[in-house]
């Protein structure tokens, strides 16, 4: 018996943010489960967004007792230039004009 492999969106874990290479959560893949200020010397490497900015982006963030919930985008490191915030749960097609360096989970957006 096969089973589905989980396309699109619903290949980000549950707990993580996900950037996607095309729109519609298609194509490449970058997840995080924490906090990355440095997106290409960090501990988890995006090697294809240091090219072309994520076309799509999906918060599957779980609940935080401490209400970081949300993920605030940058680009630059160090958590600098804000570029604006995914909502918890939300699933959105990104127009950016500039990569995105880092980000932050955060209680607000």
């Amino acid at each position: 018996m096969r089973t589905a492999t989980a396309a699109g969106f619903e290949r980000c874990r549950s707990g993580y943010v996900c950037f996607f290479e095309e729109p519609a959560g298609k194509g490449l893949m970058c997840d995080w489960e924490g906090d990355d200020p440095e997106w290409f010397d960090g501990d988890t490497g995006c090697a294809w967004a240091r090219k072309s900015p994520p076309k799509s982006v999906y918060n599957n963030g779980a609940a935080d007792p401490k209400g970081f919930v949300h993920v605030a985008l940058f680009a630059e490191d160090g958590l600098r230039e804000p570029l604006g915030c995914v909502r918890q749960g939300e699933r959105r097609t990104l127009a950016l004009d500039r990569p995105i360096s880092s980000h932050t989970w955060a209680k607000q957006c």
